[in-house]
């Protein structure tokens, strides 16, 4: 996570692109939260496009642009900055269903964030966004030559 409000991102990847070579930007969580606090109120894939936009602006590479390539020491290497989100697999134990896990959150008093700013609009549920993810960087990452 860089920060939470657009603005906030805004500069802390402009202080890192003034101070190295290249930078590479992958959401955290934090990011696609729309908060109140944040004059920025985009949702879901229209928060996430915005920011890629705005790193294109910088300069700073997204999991949306061409992967680069590392020719430096230990290369070469393709670099594969991963969104990917989450799809609940990981629960509490004795819980077998988002539902379950979820429920005990609520009974502990500690439920994500996640759960009340991170949308996933248009997609019905941030699991199907988190498929839609997955399966789109199978599909480039299996592009990338063997050589």
């Amino acid at each position: 996570d860089v920060a939470e409000t657009v603005a906030d991102v805004r500069w802390a990847l402009e202080t890192l692109a003034d101070r190295f070579g290249r930078v590479v930007w992958v959401p955290g969580n934090h990011e696609l939260w729309t908060h109140p606090r944040d004059p920025v109120a985009l949702r879901g894939v229209a928060r996430y496009e915005h920011l890629v936009a705005m790193c294109r602006e910088l300069g700073v590479t997204t999991p949306e642009d061409p992967y680069p390539l590392w020719e430096g020491e230990g290369g070469p290497a393709v670099v594969a900055p991963l969104f990917l989100l989450y799809d609940y697999s990981f629960l509490p134990p004795g819980c077998a269903t988002k539902a379950e896990g979820l429920e005990y959150a609520h009974g502990t008093g500690i439920v994500c964030s996640d759960e009340y700013l991170l949308h996933p609009d248009p997609y019905p549920s941030r699991e199907a966004w988190c498929r839609a993810r997955v399966a789109e960087t199978e599909r480039r990452l299996a592009a990338i030559p063997a050589d």
